[in-house]
């Protein structure tokens, strides 16, 4: 049982889930969402493994880095108040959408907020960064999303990615799974198999 953010599981799994089939076909999954009682169900044995950005992992297990992302800006491509780049004052003046998992803000907003306060236009909350970039076609709000997740859904949406007008810091996403666990022969195999997959994303 696998606890995964959407994000992940569009990024990673299909990675995972093809170097599983080539070398045990035979094996079966379980992915579930990451809510408020995650770090509970990790703790009880609920789950064998969260894939997290490393800020929110629990000091009380192991984890391991998997792959590293940063920010994109996306704007349907149609977008009449943002062409190629994005300067801050614009930024801030357009409406935004902005992602939420459950009560606990993204990365991108928790900094944001602390860095510059309660100041963007944000129109609408969302809990799925590829919802973010549909919800913007049609539209001239403007959505701050992992890279990774940009690229993907501007291959099949009609967006325009932008560099924010912010140094935002890079997010490390890590592999974390119980103490009790961390000499089992079929969790370190399992663990191999995620730091393969995730090699294959490349850098940002």
């Amino acid at each position: 049982c696998l606890a995964v953010s959407d994000y992940v599981t569009a990024i990673l799994m299909p990675h995972v889930m093809q170097e599983v089939v080539r070398l045990a076909p035979g094996i079966r999954f379980e992915l579930v969402r990451l809510d408020e009682s995650i770090d509970q169900k990790l703790e009880k044995g609920d789950v064998d493994f969260l894939i997290r950005p490393s800020v929110h992992a629990l000091a009380t297990h192991p984890k391991e880095p998997l792959f590293e992302d940063t920010h994109t800006c996306v704007v349907w491509h149609k977008n009449s108040l943002v062409g190629n780049t994005i300067s801050r004052k614009r930024f801030l003046e357009i409406g935004q959408i902005a992602v939420h998992f459950g009560h606990a803000p993204a990365i991108f907003e928790e900094w944001f907020a602390a860095r510059y306060g309660e100041i963007r236009k944000i129109e609408v909350v969302t809990q799925d960064f590829e919802v973010a970039c549909r919800l913007v076609v049609g539209t001239d709000r403007i959505a701050t999303v992992m890279t990774r997740m940009a690229r993907l859904c501007a291959a099949h949406l009609p967006l325009r990615l932008i560099h924010p007008p912010f140094a935002i810091p890079k997010v490390t996403h890590c592999l974390q799974w119980h103490r009790y666990q961390d000499q089992d022969p079929g969790h370190i195999w399992f663990r191999v198999i995620l730091k393969k997959a995730a090699s294959k994303l490349g850098p940002v």
